[in-house]
């Protein structure tokens, strides 16, 4: 006797292997959602990309501290305070404003025989149209790790920032205190 088997279409085939990964797709698909927080900054665009050029006023350097946003001068014997980093290490942070040079130039500062920094620095133009550099880390970190032998200190901090033939400095003495 000569039996006939029927062979399945391509078709249903096909659909049949559509339908399982329909189906596995649901299932593995159920269950909590993963959310992944991405932080990114948004893009900057400056209106006016030559300014940074201009040399504006006769050479001059003002040391300063930034105190709640705002730009605070130092005077001869002003405190200024030594703190504790986020990431370690301990700082005086300063601030500059400098006039009569370009943007593109080298700092050097010293705070006394404590500590010092020199780098390539560009400063940036302020809001109020002033050259400036925001924060300039001088790490304070003594061999024996006491900073109490500092505080109520007078150091000179001396400053100097080179920019093209220009060259601006400034020096005063400061008392530390602690900014913990």
């Amino acid at each position: 006797m000569t039996r006939l088997v029927r062979r399945p279409r391509r078709g249903a085939i096909l659909l049949a292997v559509l339908a399982t990964v329909a189906a596995a797709a649901l299932v593995a698909g159920c269950g909590d959602t993963v959310e992944h927080v991405v932080y990114r900054d948004y893009p900057v665009e400056y209106d006016e990309q030559d300014d940074l050029n201009d040399v504006v006023g006769d050479p001059e350097l003002q040391l300063g501290v930034f105190s709640e946003q705002l730009f605070r001068g130092l005077n001869e014997g002003d405190e200024i305070a030594i703190v504790h980093g986020f990431q370690g290490g301990t700082w005086v942070h300063l601030s500059i404003r400098a006039f009569g040079v370009l943007a593109d130039g080298e700092i050097d500062a010293k705070l006394g025989d404590i500590g010092q920094i020199r780098f390539p620095l560009r400063l940036t133009r302020s809001a109020e149209g002033f050259l400036e550099a925001y924060d300039l880390p001088i790490p304070v970190n003594p061999a024996d790790g006491n900073l109490d032998q500092f505080y109520g200190q007078t150091v000179e901090l001396s400053v100097r920032f080179v920019a093209g033939e220009t060259t601006i400095e400034k020096s005063i003495h400061v008392v530390l205190v602690s900014g913990s």
